[in-house]
């Protein structure tokens, strides 16, 4: 239900997206599903916003797994997924 509401309201246009939910309800694959998808339209950038970026590794993490089983990374320009070095795009 989460999930469809968010995008629900991403598809009527909202600016601003929130997702609340209990621990381990899916919040962090939600909000990755969404991105994934905007990152698949032609000239469409997805910025994951943390106050540091071990906070945003599970988001990211899950859009990696996706495009590396999809054959993206391969046509990618850069790829790289280094927390500690916050060098992640």
């Amino acid at each position: 239900m989460g999930q469809g509401l968010l995008d629900k309201a991403f598809d009527q246009g909202y600016r601003y997206l929130a997702l609340f939910a209990f621990p381990r309800a899916g919040k962090s694959f939600g909000a990755a599903r969404l991105a994934e998808s905007l990152l698949l339209e032609p000239e469409r950038h997805v910025w994951i916003v943390c106050p540091q970026y071990t906070l945003g590794a599970k988001e990211f993490g899950y859009i990696w797994t996706d495009m590396a089983e999809q054959g993206f990374l391969q046509q990618a320009d850069r790829r790289n997924f280094d927390i500690r070095g916050g060098n992640m795009r």
